[in-house]
């Protein structure tokens, strides 16, 4: 065998030993991109339970809100038909 059928045969091993080490490489790249992937969903899952959760706060102090002013209204009112009744009468 010739000096150059040599070299060319160890440039043909180098190259499909960096080529097996780049297909090992992609392997790993699409376990850790599916990992990310099922990491992703379990944080939208949060996420979205979270602002759910933020929501039913929001939810309940407005409705607490509304139950202040429609206290205080009908009080008022329960003023207001004294006050007239006590003038018709």
């Amino acid at each position: 065998m010739s000096e150059l059928e040599e070299n060319v045969n160890n440039e043909a091993r180098e190259f499909e030993t960096k080529y097996k080490e780049l297909q090992e490489q992609i392997v790993r790249a699409e376990e850790e991109k599916k990992k990310i992937g099922v990491e992703l969903e379990e944080l939208r899952k949060e996420n979205q339970k979270l602002i759910q959760h933020a929501n039913t706060k929001q939810k309940l102090q407005y409705h607490v809100q509304i139950k202040k002013e429609n206290n205080l209204l009908k009080e008022e009112v329960s003023n207001l038909k004294k006050v007239f009744f006590s003038k018709i009468f």
